[in-house]
């Protein structure tokens, strides 16, 4: 497969996750709005996992901060899919612990800016955190 630079996908993902998240929080504010917030931060949660699942599959690691088109290009098929999984395995554990938290404080009747609160947190420290990771 040729490497090609393409945002496409890119711009494509970040339309449908605004339409989710726009729509997700406009129907559980209507419908559930003790748990809108809870919902909010479960799509942020699904959306990083799912991004950093189709960068995985497409190679295109220079989406992420920091990494040139070129850069990218010159690791090679091999660096760029360890560089990806790194953040998948991340991202991807951070939405099923997400998940499972805001589930357990909606059964437990916790406010749902806790939910929010720690998601948001968690979320800054793991991006932090990814700055570790080398190309």
């Amino acid at each position: 497969m040729e490497y090609k630079k393409t945002y496409k996908a890119f711009i494509l993902f970040f339309i449908v996750m605004s339409v989710l998240m726009i729509g997700g929080a406009v129907l559980f504010g209507i419908y559930l709005p003790p748990h809108s917030s809870r919902y909010i931060i479960w799509c942020i949660s699904a959306c990083m996992a799912v991004l950093t699942l189709i960068i995985h599959k497409t190679g295109y690691v220079y989406w992420y901060n920091n990494i040139s088109y070129e850069e990218a290009e010159k690791a090679g098929a091999d660096r760029r899919r360890a560089f990806s999984l790194s953040h998948l395995k991340l991202f991807g554990i951070f939405f099923v612990c997400q998940t499972v938290f805001s589930v357990a404080m909606a059964l437990l009747n916790v406010s749902q800016w806790v939910d929010f609160s720690v998601g948001c947190v968690s979320l800054c420290i793991i991006a932090i955190y990814t700055v570790k990771f080398k190309l």
